[in-house]
Order: C-alpha cells, then sequence, then structure tokens
C-alpha cells in the first residue's frame, strides 16, 4: 500500500514481485494490519517524507519461509511486528530504529522481510485482526502504565478518550487491579467504557475544566499515573496528576503545542515521560499478560484491504471505539 503524495485519497494498492530473503531475515505473509495515528500523520503530509512511500508500521501474519541463520522463529510461527526493532531491553537510545517504510518497505503489504528483531511471537488467544491490533497501541501503553508509572494493584489512573491506547490501558489497569478513570466527548463511548471495567467516566466536551473531576473522584489527591493521549491538555493532566505521580506523554491527537504553568510544575513535582513504543523484553511482558488474562483488543471496524481509503478516511473522523483493522 503506497503513499503517493499527501493527502488520503493519494494511497493505493499496488502489486509487485514476491520480496527474496536473506540467511538473517524472516519472510511473513501478512494476514492483517491496522492503523495508528503517525499514519494518519504521514499520509496528510505531516512529515517531510519522500514519495512514492509505502506505509504501514502494525501487522501480524505468518512466517512463510526463514534463512539458515535464524534459530528464533520457524515456518508457521504467528507473530506480530515489533516497532523499536533494535530496542532489546533497558532504557530507550536515539540510535534505535523503528519498523517503518524507508528502512523495511512498510508493514502494509502482502509479504514482508524482517530480522529476528523486527518481529515477536503473537498471543496465542487472538486472531490475526487482533494481533494486528496490539503492537503500537499495546505497547504504549504498556509502557506507559508499568515502566513510566510503576503502577501497582490499588492504584488509580487516568486515560484520555477511547482510541486503541487509552483502551489498552483500561484493559491493562484492571487487570493489575487498579482504578480507571476515563474522558471522552461521546456520553455513548463513556458507557461502552464503564462496561469494560471504567470506574469513573468524565465528558470533556460537558465538562471543560475535566481535570477538577478528576481530583473529586480521587479526594482531591490526583491519580497515580496518566496517559497524554491529546497533548495539548498537558497542563490539565498535570493538575490531575498526585504529587510524586507520572504522566506518559504518549499522544498528539489533539495538536503539536501545549502551555505548562512551570510554578504550578514546581509547586506540585510529578515525572513526564515521553513515550515511543517500547523494548522487546516489554513486548514480551505484555504478550503474556494478554495471554494469561485473556485481554482481548478492542476492534471498532475492519476492512478489506482493497479499503484502505475508507478505512484512513474512517479513523480520520475519530468516531472508532478502538482500533480500525484491515485484512486481506
Amino acid at each position: 500500500i503506497i503513499l503517493n503524495s499527501s493527502g488520503l485519497e493519494n494511497v493505493t494498492v499496488e502489486e509487485y514481485t514476491k520480496p527474496q530473503f536473506k540467511a538473517n531475515e524472516v519472510l511473513v505473509h501478512i494476514k492483517a494490519f491496522s492503523l495508528n495515528y503517525v499514519d494518519l500523520m504521514l499520509a496528510r503530509g505531516d512529515f517531510p517524507i519522500p514519495y512514492p512511500y509505502p506505509l504501514g508500521c502494525d501487522a501480524a501474519g505468518v512466517v512463510e519461509a526463514v534463512g539458515d541463520e535464524i534459530t528464533l522463529f520457524k515456518k508457521g510461527d504467528i507473530v506480530s511486528t515489533h516497532f523499536m526493532r533494535e530496542w532489546e531491553a533497558g532504557p530507550i537510545k536515539e540510535s534505535y530504529t523503528t519498523f517503518e517504510a524507508r528502512t523495511l518497505g512498510g508493514a502494509f503489504t502482502e509479504y514482508i522481510i524482517v530480522t529476528e528483531k523486527g518481529i515477536v511471537k503473537a498471543p496465542a488467544n487472538l486472531t490475526f485482526e487482533e494481533i494486528a491490533s496490539v503492537p503500537i497501541a499495546g505497547i504504549s501503553a504498556w509502557q506507559g502504565l508499568f515502566n513510566v508509572g510503576n503502577l501497582i494493584q490499588g492504584n488509580t489512573v487516568l486515560l484520555q478518550g477511547t482510541g486503541g491506547v487509552s483502551l489498552f490501558g483500561l484493559q491493562f489497569a484492571k487487570a493489575a487491579g487498579a482504578s480507571v478513570i476515563i474522558t471522552s466527548g461521546s456520553d455513548e463511548k463513556l458507557e461502552r467504557a464503564k462496561a469494560l471495567g471504567a470506574d469513573y467516566t468524565i465528558n470533556y466536551k460537558k465538562n471543560p475544566e475535566w481535570q477538577q473531576q478528576v481530583l473529586d473522584y480521587t479526594n482531591g489527591e490526583g491519580v497515580d499515573v496518566a496517559l497524554e493521549i491529546v497533548g495539548t491538555e498537558l497542563a490539565k493532566t498535570a493538575q490531575a496528576v498526585k504529587v510524586g505521580g507520572s504522566i506518559a506523554l504518549i499522544g498528539l491527537v489533539g495538536g503539536t503545542k501545549a502551555e505548562l504553568n512551570i510554578i504550578g510544575l514546581l509547586q506540585r513535582p510529578i515525572k513526564i515521560e515521553v513515550v515511543e513504543g517500547g523494548s522487546r523484553q516489554t513486548f514480551f511482558q505484555m504478550n503474556r499478560s494478554i495471554e494469561q488474562n485473556n485481554i482481548k483488543p478492542l476492534i471498532d471496524k475492519v476492512f478489506d484491504y482493497r479499503e484502505i481509503n475508507q478505512a484512513l478516511a474512517y479513523a480520520a473522523t475519530g468516531q472508532h471505539f478502538g482500533k480500525v483493522v484491515i485484512k486481506f
């Protein structure tokens, strides 16, 4: 699937020759892939990229063949892509690369070639569509909750919206024994989040100063961990986090600029850390939890690959509850 120039309408499906793999590479037959906000940003032209540009980060498929030097995978393994493929464990480093089109040909394709670091074995309890939903959204939520926020049983979590990251965050937090406060501009979506286990819900359109309601729910203390998805609401999120709490800055769906009151931060010390995926070790931990707790990714709608333009347009509306998935 190729982006020929900026604009969602300029994404096309093209045929190509099945790629050849080397001794240290794995050939994966892709069965499904999912959209992330970064895919929309790329298609809109928010980043300077060369055209034509093969799209895609998150995909799931079957190992079709392996090179002679491959030891971690075999033919028939069910796998997903790993976005930060050089990040094995420990803290993130500038040198780590991402699973993106300029280096790997994009994940939105029928076949991909990767090294062992570019894929992970998928949780056994998920379908291909569900597996494709996990990589970026799932690992971002897990990284934010547990590696940034050090979430433990009895903590309280603040989530924004009902996209993939927040709904993974809801499921992971509840499995860990935490309480969850979630915001949305839709009462219908909030009801669905409540049915999934959310303890408190806030409609930010009806309550523009929603951070005050978060404080009311937490007896004036604030939450232990917040996943910041909006970006522009960072100042309000900072007010809603307790002293010593953490904000995992993951998204910017509201825009690229936020104003912060430094005096306010100095008076209320908190940790703010940017999240860009997670390590391979973190991926393993998350997948183990998905299996043990039988966590099922929330999929809003599944499109055929020939409907990629409709899928992108639908995702751009923000109407979805969970992930938008495309299948072959």
